[in-house]
């Protein structure tokens, strides 16, 4: 475990019993509904700043996978609303092959002429037969990766997740700071 999630993890433990603490002493300065939608906020943002650092260790993690080259098999931009670009591709490692896929990172927002072009202009560096160093997870070769590059919406996901963290955590402590100050 990546020492970013351990020590989101050991805030998350520290407030808790801060919280407790200050619950088992009375609620002064706020009534149980604000402490209630405090600890709420608290807890939700603890989980998504939790699922976020682990995304982003695990991609950080992927940098350190050995590569092999492999060929692209297809690359097209997939049907639907999102438009996102595809790229499959296949790989040898022990002399076994294996097939993968990937998305390129592209996010899935934006208006839909934008998206269809960043997609259409994203697989041009990637058409069939084409040359690509893939990454993969040494227990499991299966596993791969086209990017190791840590997806865009990880660093938003954590940083909201530790906003909520901090505002639910300030909400319910707060005003016992302020009264015992």
């Amino acid at each position: 475990m990546s020492g970013l999630v351990l020590l989101l993890a050991a805030a998350f433990v520290v407030v808790v019993v801060r919280i407790v603490v200050a619950w088992r002493r009375g609620l002064p300065g706020i009534g149980p509904r604000v402490f209630t939608g405090g600890l709420g906020i608290f807890v939700l943002g603890g989980i998504i700043a939790l699922l976020a650092a682990g995304r982003l260790s695990e991609s950080l993690e992927m940098r350190n996978w050995p590569s092999v080259d492999g060929v692209v098999t297809a690359s097209f931009v997939g049907d639907g609303r999102l438009y996102r670009p595809e790229v499959q591709y296949r790989y040898r490692v022990a002399g076994v092959t294996y097939v993968g896929h990937s998305n390129l990172n592209a996010p899935g927002f934006g208006g839909k002429t934008r998206r269809r072009e960043v997609a259409v202009k994203s697989i041009a560096e990637y058409p069939a037969g084409s040359s690509v160093r893939i990454h993969y997870n040494p227990q499991q070769p299966g596993e791969s990766r086209l990017l190791v590059s840590t997806p865009w919406n990880v660093f938003g996901q954590l940083s909201l997740g530790l906003l909520l963290f901090m505002g639910g955590a300030l909400i319910v402590l707060l005003p016992r700071e302020m009264k015992n100050g």
